[in-house]
């Protein structure tokens, strides 16, 4: 991605996605009006597909959880209208279920309907006691979490982008290293993370807490 001044948080995508993407995708901080849909994405694809319970309760609480300008939470979407045809064939389904519509402006007027295609957030962990893992540091580290792409839109470079722009945040706010947890249920996730040089724990970095949902696997990245 395109590199943004320290002081703006990531607004969209460099104006050349790649060509496997649908046109007009952008990744953008989330806002209120997101909510549903937002709930709707992840959740279909933690419980649905994944078959996990929900438990971190974070999607209800967007805005507290994971608030500006430590943390972050951004959403990747793409106008219904421009969606190649295999996007627009998933959201014509979802549109007679129900899900997905046009929505209206301020002047009552139909407006162009923005289809969530992923997600990605940065939780951010103070300093703790002791060195990091693997490299003496000290320091905050960002957890990433909630980073989802559509089925339809997976291996095309959506996750790339999505993970990217976590780094940059990250990166703007000082923060020493990234941190995940995971059930290990997609194994293509795990290879993702294991490319970009992340390192497997014996056991959480930070308290995960009674709300995990099925963690056991955790992973810390440093930051250069």
């Amino acid at each position: 991605m395109t590199s943004r001044p320290a002081e703006s948080l990531p607004q969209e995508l460099p104006e050349r996605p790649p060509d496997s993407l649908p046109s007009g995708l952008t990744i953008r901080p989330y806002e209120p009006r997101d909510f549903a849909r937002v709930r709707e994405f992840v959740l279909d694809i933690l419980v649905e597909e994944l078959g996990l319970v929900y438990r971190r309760k974070d999607l209800e609480r967007i805005e507290d959880e994971y608030r500006p300008p430590d943390s972050g939470f951004w959403v990747a979407t793409v106008d219904h209208g421009k969606a190649r045809k295999e996007e627009a064939g998933s959201c014509r389904k979802e549109e007679e279920a129900g899900t997905v519509g046009s929505h209206r402006t301020a002047s009552g007027e139909a407006g162009p309907v923005r289809v969530v295609v992923g997600t990605v957030a940065v939780l951010h962990i103070p300093e703790t006691q002791g060195a990091l893992p693997g490299s003496g540091q000290h320091g905050s580290v960002g957890m990433v979490r909630r980073m989802y792409v559509a089925r339809e839109l997976r291996g095309r470079g959506l996750g790339r982008l999505l993970y990217s722009t976590a780094v940059e945040h990250c990166q703007r706010q000082g923060f020493v290293g990234l941190y995940l947890d995971t059930d290990g249920s997609m194994a293509q996730a795990l290879e993702f993370y294991d490319r970009r040089g992340f390192s497997r724990l014996e056991g959480p970095l930070v308290d995960p807490g009674p709300n995990a949902e099925g963690c056991l696997i955790f992973m810390y990245k440093p930051l250069d």
